[in-house]
């Protein structure tokens, strides 16, 4: 029984890429949903094929599976925010880092536009993140600027782009990937934000470099229900200093002989990142018991 991996997946029915560059548009067994669920970008599916079309008839164990953007079995997310039009919020940036994070991917962060901006304002957006331990290219997809650095970190790996609408997503995997094609759009004037270019996950091909994923642009993170331990994922500057405080519980909030507060009295952690900390325990701490 031949297996495939979902490249996309439209109306109930998947666009599956087998072995020897195959694609093919399948169906899923009726009880397949029933016994393992929804089939998502990125599955490794058995299937079988017949005068009839390709039937879906397993859905292969998942190394993982990331609930926004809904895809499976990537090696790492690729985080797109444009220096310019639209502007960057560092709030979002760190909310995405806490999410992606806490699924457990590595996360590298692509500042794409810098035909819009100068060198030295890239330059020092993606030093701050490189100082937190974060991986961090400047790209241009208009003028094909970070081309290569940004291909050295796809290559071998299945990575999912994710980020707000109007970043250059999609132009970001046209430059790497000649001839996608994937339509791309504009920033409204009167929103200032992006307009949604891409409807649904699509998984493409990057020949013996590996894939990538386009995803549909959002900026609506979700970080409730997340646990203490999620947060500092996100966090690795805070969750270096943890053993120096004095309590072991310590939530880096409130309590006495905390090593976080005292090193953001310092300035050695920035403070706004400690207010996205605390802003983030808040909405993680509600709900529970």
């Amino acid at each position: 029984m031949p297996v495939g991996r979902v490249i996309q997946n439209i109306g109930g029915f998947q666009t599956v890429l087998i072995e020897g560059g195959e694609v093919v548009t399948c169906t899923a067994r009726g009880r397949l949903k029933r016994a393992q669920g929804e089939i998502v970008v990125g599955d490794l599916v058995s299937l079988t094929l017949g005068p009839e079309g390709a039937v879906i008839e397993a859905i292969e164990p998942r190394r993982n599976l990331l609930r926004r953007p809904l895809v499976a079995n990537v090696d790492q997310a690729v985080l797109v925010f444009a220096l310019r039009d639209p502007e960057p919020s560092l709030l979002v940036i760190d909310r995405f880092l806490v999410a992606l994070r806490a699924a457990e991917l590595p996360v590298l962060l692509c500042f794409n536009k810098l035909d819009l901006a100068g060198p030295e304002e890239g330059r020092e957006l993606a030093e701050y993140y490189r100082r937190l331990g974060f991986a961090a290219v400047i790209t241009s997809a208009l003028t094909q600027e970070g081309r290569t650095g940004l291909l050295n970190h796809l290559y071998g790996h299945s990575s999912v782009f994710c980020g707000p609408s109007g970043v250059g997503k999609s132009a970001l995997i046209n430059m790497v990937k000649p001839g996608a094609e994937l339509p791309t759009g504009e920033i409204s004037p009167k929103l200032r934000r992006g307009r949604h270019t891409t409807r649904a996950a699509r998984l493409i091909p990057l020949g013996r470099a590996g894939f990538v994923v386009d995803t549909p642009g959002y900026t609506q993170v979700e970080l409730a229900g997340l646990e203490r331990a999620d947060l500092l994922r996100g966090f690795p500057e805070i969750a270096a200093l943890a053993d120096g405080c004095r309590y072991r519980s310590c939530a880096h909030l409130a309590e006495p002989g905390c090593a976080v507060k005292e090193a953001v009295n310092r300035g050695s952690i920035a403070a706004a990142r400690y207010q996205h900390y605390c802003q983030f325990a808040a909405e993680i701490a509600v709900g529970k018991p």
